[in-house]
């Protein structure tokens, strides 16, 4: 164990009290009210973009390894960034949480209609995902992205373009 410590440096990030007193109770305070108040923050379009980067990174290095059911689970929360991404930019003010209400929400207008039809294709795709279909995943988002919030994708841009071309050196070695 200590070896794995030194190796890995992990550190304690915040643990409660029950005394509540003292510098390190005023510490923990303020960490858990932080930690509540980005929980009760709904995530933005920007922030969506680079969880699909992470999610897709992710996915990638598991579909080359072969571990086709971790590989699976990822693609599944790539669709269900994609479709996060929909709802936040389209309404983002739904009481909705995950796969109830897309189309009575989004559906109501044309460029919704599109987006649904986009997601609905990538959940038709083959369960056990390829690197190309991993590639595609990302794309759609960005794509998707690009249409419904191009202000996410402008702001994220030098990223965007930095991780194709990370990812298409990775591909290359």
């Amino acid at each position: 164990m200590d070896a794995l410590r030194r190796r890995i440096g992990p550190r304690l990030l915040w643990q409660g009290t029950r005394t509540g007193t003292g510098p390190d109770a005023r510490d923990r305070t303020e960490a858990s009210a932080e930690l509540a108040r980005t929980a009760a923050t709904p995530a933005d379009c920007s922030t969506l973009l680079v969880q699909a980067m992470v999610l897709h990174a992710m996915l990638r290095k598991r579909v080359l390894r072969g571990q086709e059911y971790i590989a699976y689970g990822l693609l599944h929360h790539l669709h269900e960034t994609c479709r996060d991404v929909i709802r936040t930019a389209l309404v983002p003010h739904s009481r909705h949480y995950g796969w109830y209400h897309p189309p009575d929400e989004v559906g109501r207008t044309a460029i919704g209609r599109e987006c649904l039809a986009e997601l609905t294709e990538a959940l038709s795709g083959p369960p056990a995902p390829t690197v190309v279909q991993a590639d595609q995943a990302l794309e759609r988002i960005v794509r998707l992205s690009g249409r419904i919030a191009p202000h996410a994708v402008t702001a994220l841009e030098d990223e965007i373009v930095a991780y194709r071309a990370y990812q298409s050196q990775e591909g290359q070695a």
